[in-house]
């Protein structure tokens, strides 16, 4: 998941992930946390774009791919999960 913050008294904007010149529109919810709203995207990526009417603005994430968890079923090594049957 990918989380923007907003102010409640702003313009809320649209977003959308950009393939190369493309862009396709997300699945997206909203959330109210304290004093501002969130816009909770359902993916982590690349390249978001934000649109409000005329306004655009591009998001780059440089981190994406960077740290790999290695295979298991916990992100510490130190840590194994044990499912048991009830």
């Amino acid at each position: 998941f990918t989380y923007l913050g907003f102010s409640p008294i702003k313009t809320f904007p649209a977003a959308f992930v950009a393939y190369g010149e493309k862009e396709h529109i997300v699945n997206a919810s909203v959330q109210q946390k304290g004093n501002y709203k969130v816009l909770v995207i359902h993916q982590i990526n690349q390249r978001f774009v934000l649109r409000a009417g005329h306004k655009v603005v591009g998001i780059e994430n440089h981190g994406v791919g960077k740290v790999t968890v290695p295979d298991g079923n916990t992100i510490s090594p130190h840590v194994q999960r044990v499912e048991t049957e009830k």
